[in-house]
């Protein structure tokens, strides 16, 4: 017997998944992403045996939070794990496991995952967002994710010009917690703060939608999924104020697979 590990390591969290015939995920494990590259591969290659119970890991694919370089060997750049930028990642991990390793954007696999088994799977033209520690996004189209020369980063475009202050300075939850000090979860829901938040977002996505020309809008991520979060509502309501170029206004919809989108993503290229 044989299994697949999938993997999402993410600015804060790390998770891996086992699975043996490429379609259902069995069981995850979650811990926190070691800030040191070679710690996190231990912890990663750790993890990944000890969900394989013995048998044998025939494939390993699975996403990073960062910029990868052409080839999708090393990333460029990584704001929430600096230490894991210009690494050998992807020799490493082939080394480690003995087989051949799948490396992809987070947010790239975690749109790719909402296309495919998520409240993106109706759609053909999907645009997803994710907001937690830093903020990404990709497009699918056809369950694919778009062509392009590096990763998609909607959370690095500018909204204030005055300042040159990016989505993701404004959202993320890196950002709150630098604004005031203190964790979003521990502000309530009632603080303003979230519908500035809402409006915010609201005109990032309204750039997106003018780029890609979406069918739907997935919007995932603790700042999108936790309570209290980012009120979709009012997005919807300040996207429909701002967008008039178009007839219509793109469906927005959360994620349906929650912090396991990018590791379904990373099922795509696994086979069964």
């Amino acid at each position: 017997m044989s299994v697949a590990i999938v993997f999402d390591i993410g600015g804060t969290q790390m998770r891996v998944g086992v699975s043996r015939d490429g379609k259902e995920i069995e069981h995850v494990k979650v811990q926190p992403t070691p800030k040191d590259f070679k710690e996190g591969v231990t912890a990663l290659r750790q993890a990944a045996h000890d969900l394989a119970a013995g048998e044998t890991i025939r494939e390993v694919s699975g996403c990073i939070a960062g910029i990868f370089e052409r080839g999708h060997t090393a990333l460029f750049r990584s704001p929430n794990l600096p230490g894991w930028e210009r690494q050998p990642i992807r020799t490493v991990l082939e080394e480690a496991f003995r087989t051949t390793v799948y490396l992809e954007n987070d947010a790239a696999l975690a749109g790719l995952g909402e296309s495919i088994f998520g409240s993106g799977k109706d759609f053909y033209n999907v645009m997803y967002m994710t907001v937690s520690t830093g903020v990404g996004g990709a497009r699918i189209i056809g369950r694919e994710v778009d062509s392009r020369v590096y990763s998609f980063e909607p959370g690095q475009q500018i909204i204030d010009t005055n300042k040159n202050i990016g989505l993701e300075d404004l959202i993320s939850g890196t950002a709150i917690q630098k604004r005031f000090g203190k964790k979003a979860f521990e502000i309530k829901q009632s603080d303003p703060v979230w519908k500035e938040l809402a409006v915010y977002l609201a005109h990032g996505l309204y750039n997106s939608v003018l780029h890609w020309s979406p069918d739907v809008i997935v919007l995932g991520g603790s700042m999108i999924l936790g309570d209290p979060s980012i009120p979709i509502k009012e997005v919807e309501k300040e996207l429909g104020n701002i967008l008039k170029i178009f007839p219509t206004v793109p469906v927005i919809r959360k994620s349906a697979l929650g912090d396991h989108s990018g590791l379904y993503g990373a099922l795509k290229f696994i086979s069964s």
